[in-house]
């Protein structure tokens, strides 16, 4: 089970419109951040052996060279969801007299026929949440966009489940998961919080 709050769901894209906002989408291959892998750690080198295949071939969207899809709010932010990033939320922004908008910061790249005022939260701090019964053993990581961004889903989730199987705690296993993140490439904050109901 896995919730990925990208910009470009659809309820997601909705409100951001709602408030006048919009997504620009722009594409990375991930080949360009091997300059900043850690080519030494084991983990690293089985991450990319398990996406090219240990004979070569790739598999289909998981390749190191694959092309990926950035959607961010406003041509700025990657995530629709955070606790930060108040230029990108009404509260913190001096609302004008008429109509309730407030005027959106100067450094985002606005189309030309923006008004450069908007009426909502662009970004919002509220989670989701989903029910799902736990059994003895499971484990819950919850992981911020610059893990995620060089580790899909499954690769976060076979890590994790590795190093509890290892005998790591669950901080140790967070740790480990931010520290792969880094020696993957990642440019952006890492954070992760794992729980293991044992």
């Amino acid at each position: 089970m896995s919730v990925v709050h990208r910009p470009d769901l659809p309820d997601e894209l909705a409100r951001i419109e709602q408030a006048s906002g919009w997504i620009t989408s722009e594409r990375e291959i991930c080949i360009a951040q091997l300059s900043r892998m850690d080519w030494e750690d084991p983990d690293v080198l089985s991450l990319l052996r398990r996406h090219a295949g240990a004979d070569g071939d790739v598999e289909p969207g998981n390749a190191p060279g694959r092309v990926n899809t950035i959607t961010r709010v406003c041509g700025e932010l990657a995530v629709s969801r955070a606790i930060g990033d108040v230029d990108f939320k009404s509260a913190h922004n001096s609302p004008t007299p008429d109509e309730g908008l407030w005027e959106g910061p100067d450094f985002l790249p606005y189309p030309d026929d923006h008004s450069r005022h908007f009426t909502g939260d662009l970004i919002v701090a509220r989670g989701s949440s989903i029910t799902e019964k736990i059994a003895h053993g499971d484990i819950l990581v919850l992981v911020c966009d610059g893990v995620s961004d060089v580790m899909d889903t499954p690769d976060i989730a076979q890590i994790a489940t590795e190093q509890i199987r290892r005998g790591r705690s669950a901080e140790e296993t967070a740790r480990r998961l931010c520290d792969l993140s880094i020696k993957l490439g990642s440019s952006d904050n890492v954070t992760a919080v794992v729980v293991h109901f044992a």
